[in-house]
């Protein structure tokens, strides 16, 4: 599944390069899915020792990062327009990959 999600997400980023905000609404309907799915299927488990467990320091952030993604779809403010940045402003890409 991890592959999968990788390379749509990979995808999606291209996507938003080459047509910008016409697929806008995708990638944020797409994000907002994946953060919710996160949050409550990563830190929500049943053990047998402790029976429900549920580590609300994860779950909480990212569950609300979600609720942004999915205020985004009802209300886009995103421009996903690229533009010439400075070549400095490119330093953090190397991390990236």
């Amino acid at each position: 599944m991890a592959p999968i999600v990788h390379i749509v997400t990979v995808a999606l980023l291209v996507a938003l390069y080459l047509y910008g905000s016409k697929a806008g609404g995708v990638a944020d309907a797409f994000f907002a899915i994946l953060f919710l799915f996160i949050a409550f299927s990563n830190h929500i488990a049943v053990t047998d020792t402790y029976g429900l467990a549920v580590v609300t320091g994860n779950l909480v952030p990212i569950l609300i990062v979600g609720l942004f993604w999915v205020r985004e779809v009802y209300k886009p403010q995103n421009n996903y327009v690229f533009e010439m940045l400075p070549a400095w402003r490119y330093w953090v890409l190397p991390f990236a990959f």
